[in-house]
């Protein structure tokens, strides 16, 4: 679903700087106008106020292009969410449901209801995630070469129906819930640990024990293994099995297949080429370069603050670097790249200081007249969070670009990564 929204702000990006475009043909000062309402939309922190300035940007807002629209949906999401957030579902709600671009109004709408989720405003999350299901039900049947933008939009399809499946199992709709876990279990194409935890979760209350072991088994299997399964695992074996005998064998042993299979898995994957070089100094001012680094093994790990999916893999970050804390031969670097402020240093120390991550940051900023950012274009990649583990001879031998959730998966992959190159 992160792209689907990736996606959309890029539309919203072009089409204000197509609309830009056409304006300060005819105009300047009347770009700089739209500019600066725009941006009064976007800073306003108070959502009476806000709501004020997108009614008065949305009416200088001319013609009904596409492109026109999608800036409208934007200006109507930003105080869509300034509600939710002020925990005013009724504008909230009202905001939500003025969205008019067909492939985007079910992504739209999610993000209001998440919002209103996050504030404990469970019933009115409901009804915007019903919605959400169903303004996105036309298009599952589209095809990608048909319509790109509408084949993306379904997409997002299963994660509207685990949320809204997640909101019923909070209302206490066990029997409903089960009927939109059950669409999204099938609709990933790979074992996911939160959908499994709702689904078993549920069939628990519904005394379906066999049912939701099976889930637990899947999810365990697979390093899937959430808080939520973790805490169901063992009254669900014995719920289903009749008795405790046995359990303990069976944790174990689940473990150790899914840590093999995981090795076995990544030893196909290794790679060899020299890895770049770089010198950048962590928080405290001191610097580390790659000379510094020789004979270690070196796992990298580039990241930001804004990075929702990068911070969504340090849990399991930090399993790892407390795995190998007495082993001075394995070194983690978590490099902050890609800032958008120029206050990124700060900002990455009150973060780290804040969740007591014991990471060594680097901070691989901007350089003045320099495009990009220098270290993390050196290792060719555009996205992030990345991770690279490099050997005692400073060559790469793994990468592992974006994440996929699941705590014991990370933890595996990056052991298996270490093992298969010290």
């Amino acid at each position: 679903m992160k792209y689907l929204k990736s996606l959309f702000l890029i539309f919203v990006i072009l089409s204000v700087q197509q609309i830009n475009a056409q304006t300060a043909k005819s105009a300047d000062p009347l770009k700089a106008h739209m500019d600066s309402l725009q941006k009064g939309v976007e800073n306003e922190k108070d959502p009476a106020k806000k709501e004020v300035l997108a009614l008065a940007f949305i009416k200088k807002l001319s013609g009904e292009t596409k492109e026109g629209i999608a800036i409208r949906d934007n200006i109507n999401l930003n105080v869509a969410m300034a509600y939710a957030n002020a925990k005013n579902p009724d504008k909230a709600l009202a905001y939500a449901s003025s969205f008019e671009t067909t492939s985007w109004v079910g992504e739209g709408r999610s993000r209001v209801a998440l919002a209103l989720i996050r504030n404990g405003l469970i019933d009115p999350a409901g009804l915007l995630l019903k919605k959400a299901i169903e303004s996105t039900e036309p298009f599952l049947k589209v095809e990608r070469t048909t319509d790109y933008g509408k084949f993306a939009a379904a997409s997002g399809y299963r994660y509207y129906c685990t949320d809204y499946a997640d909101v019923l199992f909070r209302q206490g709709k066990y029997e409903e819930a089960l009927k939109f876990i059950k669409i999204a279990h099938a609709a990933f194409p790979e074992t996911k640990g939160s959908v499994n935890a709702i689904y078993a979760q549920t069939l628990v209350k519904l005394n379906r024990y066999p049912e939701a072991f099976t889930l637990i088994d899947e999810a365990v299997k697979r390093g899937q293994a959430t808080t939520a399964i973790k805490g169901l695992m063992k009254e669900v074996y014995v719920k289903a099995k009749g008795s405790e005998s046995g359990y303990a064998a069976y944790e174990a042993d689940v473990k150790k297949l899914f840590a093999e299979q995981t090795k076995a898995q990544l030893a196909k994957q290794m790679f060899k080429e020299t890895a770049p070089t770089f010198s950048l100094k962590d928080l405290d001012g001191h610097t580390v370069s790659t000379e510094s680094l020789k004979g270690k093994t070196v796992v990298l790990d580039f990241w930001a603050t804004w990075c929702g999916p990068c911070k969504a893999s340090f849990p399991a970050m930090a399993m790892a670097v407390k795995r190998y804390e007495s082993d001075t031969t394995v070194k983690f670097l978590f490099i902050h790249t890609m800032e958008y402020s120029d206050q990124a240093t700060e900002e990455a120390r009150s973060y780290i200081k804040s969740t007591k991550y014991p990471f060594q940051v680097l901070m691989d900023l901007k350089e003045k007249g320099v495009k990009g950012n220098k270290v993390v274009d050196s290792f060719k990649t555009s996205m992030i969070p990345a991770k690279y583990v490099i050997d005692k001879n400073g060559n790469l031998r793994f990468r592992m670009i974006g994440y996929h959730e699941g705590d014991d998966a990370t933890l595996e992959q990056i052991t298996a990564m270490i093992e298969l190159v010290k």
